[in-house]
C-alpha cells in the first residue's frame, strides 16, 4: 500500500475512534441525566416524609399536652 493510501486509512481509522469517543460521552451523559433525576426525586420524597414526621412529632405533642 502507498503511503497516500496509509495516510488515507489513519484519518478513516481517527475519525471512527472520534465517533466512538463521542458515543460514548453521549451516552455518559444520558446515564448522568437518568440517575440525577432519580437523586433529585429522592431528595423530595425525603424532605416530604420530613415534613410529615415533623406534623405528627407536633400532634401527638399536643395530644400529650391536653
Amino acid at each position: 500500500m502507498s503511503s497516500n493510501g496509509l495516510s488515507i486509512m489513519n484519518k478513516i481509522i481517527q475519525i471512527n475512534f472520534c465517533n466512538m469517543e463521542i458515543m460514548r460521552n453521549r451516552i455518559t451523559e444520558g446515564l448522568q441525566l437518568f440517575i440525577g433525576s432519580f437523586q433529585l426525586g429522592r431528595a423530595v420524597g425525603d424532605a416530604m416524609f420530613q415534613l410529615f414526621v415533623q406534623f405528627a412529632d407536633l400532634f401527638l405533642r399536643l395530644l400529650a399536652a391536653d
